[in-house]
């Protein structure tokens, strides 16, 4: 049963405590004011979740996130301060740590009502247990713990035409940590997959575009294929390689209840490129993109996944590694090196 204490103003604290008082499954340990005060307060109840309630604006819950994931990193479940999301306010709460944000509930006279207050107990009770890595920095950027790894391996450089990316929970930082890291030459395209809240992909490709210094492209329809370009999944439509030259987007069924689906790209561009394409998994829950990558392997691809240690949550790649096997175990860092070691 997870233990939750749940953060924000007076009357946001008493909507969230009053819609999930009789959930089951969920344990309430404490109530605070979101102040730099709660971490210690957190230690001490032993809180294995946070729920975050956000204030208008954002910037004050946000802040106590990043503290938390800096000094007593835990799971945090964010709602909103309002029924409509902004973008740049998912894209932050993400960045730092938070692994979902939902809208504030509405009033329990509504008839939406009781269909939120139950995904809110689902989301908690799904990532109560989710392991959580420190986010140092008064940005909360990712970065990587001193752990055993892998030695990177030199892929075949004749070979990579293409590279393809999967990532779910806590992808964001890491895509941008290997965004920054690559050369800036690199002139390989790549094709993204990342699971992302519901309407908020062209924002998510706006901050990729301005933290990595490189062009993206969300992908709706079938489009060439550009050097150095970041190929980017469109909202609800799977990624596609179309042939060696070309990227499109499919309303094909969903896989494993997920569109875009990593395994979708990754299957496809087995079989578009062959041996030429760079396979990489990062971190996330479930096991999107393990079929992906066994089927790149089958036809001789590289594949890469993410160290397990690293990962905010690391079913994903774990589930890879142990399932299909991969060639390289490695950090972001060590990720965006290797993908360098790509070009002629």
């Amino acid at each position: 049963m997870p233990s939750i204490a749940i953060l924000g103003d007076p009357p946001a604290r008493a909507a969230l405590k009053e819609a999930l008082r009789a959930e089951p499954g969920i344990r309430m340990v404490g109530e605070l004011e979101a102040s730099s005060a709660a971490v210690e307060r957190l230690r001490r109840l032993g809180a294995e979740l946070v729920v975050l309630a956000l204030a208008h604006g954002g910037d004050d819950g946000l802040g106590i996130a990043a503290q938390i994931m800096r000094e007593a990193p835990r799971p945090i479940v964010a709602v909103g301060p309002g029924r409509l999301l902004q973008p740049r306010l998912v894209s932050r709460a993400k960045g730092l740590g938070v692994l979902e944000i939902c809208p504030q509930l509405p009033s329990p006279a509504s008839g939406e009502y009781e269909a939120q207050r139950a995904h809110l107990a689902r989301l908690i009770r799904v990532f109560a247990h989710v392991p959580v890595v420190t986010r140092a920095g008064a940005c909360a950027r990712w970065t990587p713990p001193t752990v055993p790894a892998a030695p990177p391996l030199h892929p075949r450089r004749d070979h990579v035409e293409l590279v393809v990316i999967g990532a779910s929970t806590g992808g964001p930082p890491v895509l941008e940590t290997i965004l920054r890291a690559l050369p800036r030459n690199f002139a390989i395209p790549i094709a993204v997959v990342q699971h992302m809240t519901a309407g908020f992909n062209r924002d998510f490709a706006l901050w990729l575009e301005q933290v990595g210094g490189r062009k993206t492209v969300v992908v709706e329809d079938a489009i060439l294929l550009e050097p150095g370009v970041l190929h980017l999944a469109a909202e609800d439509k799977h990624l596609v390689a179309l042939s060696r030259t070309q990227m499109g987007s499919s309303r094909s069924a969903q896989r494993s209840f997920l569109r875009p689906s990593v395994d979708v790209l990754f299957e496809s561009a087995a079989q578009a490129f062959g041996a030429h394409v760079l396979g990489v998994l990062l971190t996330g829950m479930g096991s999107d993109g393990v079929e992906g990558m066994a089927a790149l392997r089958r036809c001789g691809a590289m594949t890469v996944a993410q160290t397990p240690q690293s990962c905010a949550v690391d079913s994903m790649p774990r589930g890879a590694i142990e399932r299909a096997g991969v060639d390289v175990q490695a950090d972001p860092v060590d990720i965006a090196a290797l993908m360098g070691c790509c070009q002629p």
